[in-house]
C-alpha cells in the first residue's frame, strides 16, 4: 500500500474528522474537505467517513472544461497562498469564498502538499456577490439559471459562524497532521532499505516528522519569518535536546547539504548549530541538577551528553563551576 493510499484509508475511518465535519455542517452549513495534490499534478479530494461533498454551485462550474481547469488552478493557489498561515478566508475563482489551511507540505512519497478547505459559501451582500460571480465566470459556457439557483443555495456565513468554522478547521488540521506524521514514519520504516547505513536515527526521525508540518505551521504572533527548516529544528531540539542530533542527520532529513543547513541556521539564529545544541542541553542539565535523586552522570546522560567528563568540562566552561559545585550552591 502506498503512502497516499494508507493516508486515504486512515482519513476515511477517522472518527475525530468525521465529527468535526458533521459539526461544521450543523453549525455553518459547510463541509470540510482534504485536498491532496500529487507530485504528478492531479488532486484527491477526501472527507472522513463519506465521499467529499461538492456544492452543486461548484459542480455547475466544473462541468465546463475551462471552469474545471480554473478550479484546479484555484486549489493550487490556495495551497501556496495559505502556506505558513493559520486558517484563512480565501476568495474562490468563482467569486464566492472558502476557508483553507495547510496541513502538510513535503515533496516526497508522491505527494506535493495537503490542505484542508471548506466548501464554497457566501459573505456579505448577495446582490454584490452575484455580480462578482458573473464577472468571474465570463468566458465560461454555463447555464446561468442553474448557476444562480445554486448560488442562492450556498450557505451564507456571518462573523460568528466564520469563527466557529475556523476553530473546527484548526482542530481538524491538528488531527490530520498527526495522522500524516504517524503514517509517514510507519511507511518510511516499512520501506526502508535494510542495512545500518540506511537506518534512520531517532533524531533524524524527529526532524523528518516535524518537517512534514514545516510549511503549514502558523507563525507565532510577532515571530520573525524564519525558513521552515530553521523553525522546525529549533523547536524539535528544544523539545528533545537529549537526542543525538547532528548536522548530517538534519541535512539528510531536509534533503539539503550540511554546509547549506549550517549557513542557513547561522544566518537566521546568529549561532552555529553545535553551539545552539550545547546551550539547549545546558539549560536542560540545569533543570535536572535540581533533582537531587540524580547523580551528575545521570544528569549528563539525560541531557544528551554521552561522556560525563565532557559534560563537566562544558558545564565548567559555561558556569565557571563544576556541576557538583553548582548544585551545592542551590
Amino acid at each position: 500500500m502506498t503512502f497516499a493510499e494508507q493516508l486515504v484509508k486512515e482519513i476515511d475511518g477517522n472518527p475525530i474528522l468525521k465529527n468535526l465535519n458533521a459539526l461544521a455542517f450543523e453549525l455553518a452549513g459547510v463541509h470540510l474537505t482534504l485536498v491532496v495534490r500529487r507530485r504528478d499534478g492531479p488532486f484527491d479530494f477526501m472527507a472522513a467517513g463519506a465521499p467529499p461533498v461538492v456544492p452543486e454551485f461548484c459542480r455547475v462550474i466544473t462541468a465546463d472544461q475551462i471552469g474545471h481547469r480554473r478550479c484546479m488552478l484555484c486549489q493550487s493557489m490556495i495551497a501556496i497562498g495559505t502556506a505558513g498561515q493559520p486558517v484563512e478566508e480565501c476568495p474562490c475563482h468563482s467569486g464566492v469564498s472558502v476557508m483553507a489551511v495547510p496541513v502538510a507540505i513535503r515533496p516526497d512519497e508522491g505527494i506535493s502538499d495537503i490542505h484542508l478547505t471548506t466548501g464554497a459559501f457566501r459573505r456579505g451582500d448577495a446582490s454584490a456577490e452575484w455580480k462578482n460571480v458573473l464577472t468571474c465566470m465570463k468566458g465560461l459556457s454555463l447555464d446561468r439559471n442553474a448557476l444562480r439557483k445554486n448560488f442562492n443555495s450556498l450557505p451564507q456565513l456571518d462573523a460568528r459562524q466564520v469563527r466557529l468554522v475556523r476553530s473546527l478547521m484548526e482542530c481538524a488540521r491538528l488531527a490530520v497532521a498527526d495522522l500524516v506524521k504517524r503514517i509517514f514514519l510507519d511507511w518510511r520504516r516499512e520501506h526502508e532499505v535494510p542495512g545500518p547505513q540506511h537506518h534512520a536515527s531517532k533524531a533524524e526521525e524527529e526532524i523528518l516528522a516535524a518537517m512534514l508540518l514545516a510549511n503549514d505551521m502558523p507563525l507565532r504572533s510577532g515571530a520573525s519569518p524564519q525558513p521552515p527548516i530553521v523553525r522546525v529544528v529549533t523547536d524539535v531540539v528544544r523539545g528533545n535536546p537529549s537526542l543525538p542530533f547532528t548536522v548530517a542527520d538534519i541535512a539528510r532529513a531536509a534533503r539539503i547539504t550540511p554546509n547549506y543547513f549550517s549557513a542557513l541556521f547561522h544566518h537566521h539564529t546568529g549561532k552555529n548549530f553545535k553551539d545552539f545544541l550545547l546551550e539547549t542541553r545546558m539549560k536542560l542539565a540545569e533543570r535536572l541538577l535540581h533533582d537531587l535523586t540524580l547523580s551528575v552522570s545521570e544528569v549528563a546522560e539525560k541531557a544528551g551528553f554521552e561522556d560525563a567528563s565532557y559534560f563537566a568540562r562544558c558545564f565548567h566552561r559555561t558556569h565557571k563551576l563544576s556541576p557538583r559545585a553548582w548544585r551545592e550552591r542551590l
